[in-house]
């Protein structure tokens, strides 16, 4: 089955300066949510209704000086009748500053 989300990553990656922004391309949903999790599995974020436009690349910034450096697992979620229709992980690097 081929992903409906064809684009998912996040700049700059390395994070800088304590931010880095999540972009994606999403061709047809009802709503989009990222949820954040550490290198080994534990949520760590939560970013609900996430505003995009349909098939149009969309942006959302993340604050990450709340987090310890390390590896985080971002994961893109779409969902289309009420239920998750699919979903897209990229992986975070996280900076100490």
């Amino acid at each position: 089955l081929n992903s409906k989300i064809s684009v998912f990553y996040n700049y700059p990656n390395p994070t800088k300066d304590d931010k880095t922004t999540f972009r994606y391309f999403i061709p047809d949903a009802e709503k989009a949510e990222i949820k954040i999790y550490s290198s080994s599995g534990f949520l760590v974020k939560e970013i609900p209704n996430i505003s995009f436009t349909e098939n149009e690349y969309s942006e959302v910034l993340w604050d990450v000086s709340d987090e310890l450096p390390g590896l985080y697992l971002g994961n893109l979620i779409i969902h289309k009748d009420g239920k998750q229709f699919d979903s897209r992980f990229t992986k975070v690097l996280v900076n100490s500053q």
